[in-house]
């Protein structure tokens, strides 16, 4: 399950953003969306063969393409006939899901709820923050009529640094899991108004808060900025203990074209009611751009780095596997997009920091290896094109 602000969708369909969101979506059975800034999926799903469209809240026409609008809940579509939309929250950006209990390994039906709240500044008050988590409160307070098994992910904007949510009634929490008496990990200090509700709001329906809990999760940053200058953990994910019961590890990515992270928590069912579903995930049709024929992000070689790059590029043994099975298989499309992709996650990787982002920088035309580009960056620009078995 992944969560991840995207900060819009692109209009381009040749985009590298938009070709990087597409390859983090398809390998993610259910994925929630943030700050998508649209209504109109269909370039993204054009790119996602194996998965659909569950829900997703509507944007007053005027807000359209604005920061701060826009969720969205896509799922596989081996998981169709298990999941539905439960509701489209009236007053917030919130999307509510219903999963049947086979899919969890549950007793009774869960509820998925994929949310985002704007950070509290001058377009959002402190009363907008407060408004919000009570009428969330609200909300889950109706999903618990329906089912004891509750997940909330988002980016909710909410600092909550090492403090607790536990209180006296996680006493079933402690008994099976008494690690979370103890201070949570957090490698991010800050604590906001909307942490502080987040926390009051898990204490108070039962929930844990996975972040700094869970292998993988130590509490890292989130939230980086498109130049990785800014380190905060925002993103979330809660639930209930039966889900928490199942909650593997986590892990957190940081794709080159995103100033979030891409936040994926592991569920292992108890149940084998889903064992003759093949789990196997379609990855995303690739455009066959090069690219550095994005307008933002640009890759820039950093001689002092070169060892680190080389450390983190080897050490990726899921991108390497992945390449050797697809040229074993004789996969020349998606051998290229594995390399392609292995290569800028080594880069843009927060030890490597070999990415840079120029919102007004323009591509250099033509065909050829340019190496004396504006502020040293290293540009490579060709047609889109399929790529030879021969090459």
């Amino acid at each position: 399950m992944l969560t991840l602000n995207c900060d819009g969708i692109p209009l381009d369909p040749d985009s590298l953003k938009l070709e990087q969101l597409a390859q983090t979506v398809s390998s993610h059975h259910i994925i929630f969306l943030q700050e998508t800034r649209t209504t109109e999926y269909d370039r993204l799903l054009n790119l996602l063969p194996g998965h659909f469209l569950l829900g997703y809240t509507p944007i007053p026409h005027h807000r359209k393409g604005q920061k701060g609008f826009g969720v969205a809940i896509i799922a596989a579509n081996m998981f169709r006939e298990y999941l539905s939309l439960f509701k489209v929250s009236q007053q917030l950006q919130v999307v509510w899901a219903r999963a049947k209990h086979q899919l969890f390994g549950l007793d009774r039906d869960m509820l998925l709820c994929a949310t985002y709240l704007n950070p509290q500044n001058h377009n959002t008050s402190v009363e907008h923050v407060d408004n919000f988590f009570f009428v969330l409160g609200e909300e889950i307070f109706e999903a618990y009529t329906q089912t004891p098994h509750i997940l909330v992910g988002g980016d909710l904007n909410a600092h909550i640094a090492d403090r607790s949510e536990v209180s006296d009634i996680h006493y079933e929490f402690l008994s099976r899991h008494p690690h979370i008496a103890n201070n949570r990990q957090s490698r991010c200090p800050q604590v906001n108004r909307a942490g502080k509700h987040l926390l009051d709001l898990a204490a108070n329906f039962k929930f844990v808060i996975t972040t700094g809990y869970v292998n993988g999760d130590s509490g890292q940053r989130s939230f980086t900025g498109y130049n990785r200058q800014f380190s905060s953990r925002p993103d979330h994910f809660l639930c209930t203990i039966d889900l928490f019961s199942r909650l593997s590890h986590a892990e957190i990515a940081y794709p080159v074209c995103f100033d979030h992270a891409a936040l994926s928590n592991f569920f292992t069912p108890t149940s084998s009611s889903t064992e003759h579903i093949d789990k196997r995930l379609f990855p995303s049709v690739p455009n066959f751009l090069c690219p550095f024929q994005s307008q933002r992000s640009f890759l820039r070689w950093r001689p002092d780095r070169a060892t680190v790059f080389a450390q983190v590029f080897q050490n990726n043994h899921e991108k390497y596997d992945q390449f050797l099975q697809h040229i074993q298989d004789q996969e020349i499309s998606a051998s290229y997009q594995d390399l392609k992709s292995w290569i800028i996650q080594a880069a843009s990787d927060p030890q490597v920091g070999m990415t840079v982002t120029q919102p007004t920088a323009k591509v250099l035309c033509g065909t050829s290896y340019r190496k004396n580009a504006p502020h040293g960056l290293i540009m490579i620009v060709q047609p889109g094109k399929r790529f030879s078995s021969c090459c």
